[in-house]
């Protein structure tokens, strides 16, 4: 089982320097206004101290298992120069935790494989801990080679992107989760 500890944080500049200093991956939403946004960084870290992470997340703490359902190309600098599409997912009530993470894992990620043809990775970080913040099931990172490839081809035509949208309200909660994405770029250190 792969599972990571994942914190949230409003404020960029304290997860860029929790990132550096404990050696974790950031992703990370540049954009002047985020306001809107559910967060602004995740930074998934491997660290001893729990207690002061869940202290200095601004917005939460989870310990999440991450499926990987498309692989990106080993090169990190394809990665770091990709633009990221990172989604928060609330459980759709009828469903519950466990059924709606089926679902996803199972019934949307070949619908989004399908769908998402310039996408070069797709990373499924499901949430089986909240150690602190909101009631939040899981975060959709998916990958693509440019910030042009993710606003333009982000779906495969129309059609597909209605299947999404239809598909997305079978196993989540579209009105709790948050509505906005976070456009991100990702930082290995």
């Amino acid at each position: 089982m792969n599972t990571e500890i994942c914190a949230v944080f409003d404020n960029r500049e304290l997860a860029r320097a929790i990132a550096r200093k404990g050696h974790g991956t950031l992703y990370i939403d540049e954009r002047e206004d985020t306001h809107k946004l559910p967060f602004a960084a995740l930074v998934c870290i491997d660290t001893d101290n729990l207690q002061g992470l869940i202290e200095q997340a601004d917005v939460g703490v989870f310990l999440v298992h991450r499926r990987i359902i498309k692989q990106h190309i080993p090169d990190n600098s394809v990665e770091q120069n990709a633009s990221l599409s990172l989604h928060t997912l609330v459980a759709h009530p009828a469903l519950g935790h466990r059924k709606s993470d089926d679902y996803w894992r199972d019934n949307h990620a070949p619908l989004a494989l399908r769908v998402h043809v310039a996408m070069i990775y797709y990373h499924q970080l499901s949430i089986l801990h909240c150690f602190k913040g909101p009631a939040w099931d899981g975060f959709a990172l998916l990958g693509f080679a440019s910030l042009d490839d993710l606003q333009n081809n982000y779906f495969s035509s129309q059609t597909g992107k209605a299947e999404i949208f239809r598909d997305i309200e079978a196993f989540a909660d579209t009105r709790n989760s948050p509505g906005r994405r976070l456009v991100a770029k990702t930082w290995r250190y």
